[in-house]
Formats: structure tokens, sequence, C-alpha cells
């Protein structure tokens, strides 16, 4: 399993788990955004540095993995505003 694939997994198996931990870490960021979204700061803090996330894959680096059913829900419902306290 990469490295890429095993930070997402690790943020929960739910949209509510992923944003509980995400908001755990301070990571938030901007709605609409695959360079700023809290995902994104989530793996910036781990390190890397070129990133871009969307419904469909995350691509972190040189890694490129499918963004889960969960992660997919946990962007729209963000994109929709459902986790303001996310938000910046």
């Amino acid at each position: 399993m990469s490295q890429l694939k095993k930070l997402l997994d690790d943020l929960g198996k739910t949209p509510k788990q992923i944003a509980k931990k995400l908001l755990s870490l301070d990571c938030k960021g901007y709605k609409s955004n695959a360079y700023f979204c809290p995902i994104a700061q989530y793996l910036k803090s781990n390190g890397y540095r070129s990133i871009e996330v969307d419904i469909h894959s995350i691509y972190g680096d040189t890694e490129l993995v499918e963004a889960s059913k969960s992660i997919s829900n946990f962007i729209e419902q963000f994109d929709e505003g459902k986790y303001p306290s996310l938000i910046y």
C-alpha cells in the first residue's frame, strides 16, 4: 500500500469520521479548491508538497490514488458547506 493511500485510509471510513479527524488536526481549507482543501492541508502536514484533490482521485507528489467513496462523499459535503468548522 502506498503512503498516500495509507494516510487517506487513516482519516476514517465515513465522511463524518473524516471531518472529525481533520478538525482534530486543525486541517481547514477552502471550498471547491483542489489545492487548499482540508485534505490537501492534511497531506501537506504529512510532507507532501505537490497536491491535487478531487472527488475522483488524489495526487500527492508522485503518487496518484483513486478517491474512496467516503473521501468523495466528504469532498462533496465539504464543498456544499456541511462542515463549516473546517472552512477558512
